[in-house]
């Protein structure tokens, strides 16, 4: 089933389901679809409670997949998450690298870290910890690893020693 749907300007979030997930998707899904008039008749009459994805046929589910998406089309990311929040409704926006960074629950809990690359004579934002702590503070602490970096590190805890690793480098294995 469908999970990425377009809308006006990027992509949601959203899976229509019968049966007991109906309740927090579907139903409230139809029911806005009906408020703003682009529900047809038909999408109306289904038991969301007792409709089986698993049995419906091909066309139906397209035709359902077809409303829902022009549905969609019709609307922001933020209006459709803020939407589904007043309607109770699993539907929420996907975003781009740039929102991502540019998020304000994010900033608002110092989510970014900037990390120094010594090497490379510059530092680069990284994300910290999804945790916060009241008593620790939870740091990012150090970069990402260069390519190869820990490579003898790892040759190592697989058992070669040193001569190995050498003979090995110089007959272009590794």
């Amino acid at each position: 089933m469908r999970r990425l749907w377009p809308c006006k300007d990027g992509y949601v979030n959203f899976e229509l389901y019968g049966g007991s997930l109906a309740k927090s998707f579907t139903v409230p899904m139809v029911a806005w679809l009906a408020d703003e008039n682009m529900a047809p008749g038909w999408l109306l009459e289904i038991d969301w409670l007792t409709f089986d994805y698993s049995r419906a046929r091909k066309e139906q589910v397209d035709r359902i997949a077809e409303v829902v998406g022009r549905f969609f089309l019709t609307h922001t990311k933020s209006e459709l998450w803020e939407g589904g929040i007043k309607r109770r409704c699993v539907v929420y926006p996907v975003a781009t690298p740039r929102e991502i960074m540019e998020n304000v629950q994010l900033r608002a809990r110092n989510f970014w870290e900037q990390v120094a690359h010594p090497e490379l004579e510059d530092s680069f934002t990284y994300p910290g910890s999804c945790i916060r702590c009241s008593d620790t503070e939870l740091k990012c602490g150090r970069r990402a690893p260069l390519v190869g970096e820990h490579n003898t590190e790892v040759y190592e805890e697989l058992g070669l020693h040193r001569e190995e690793i050498i003979v090995l480098k110089q007959a272009g294995v590794i």
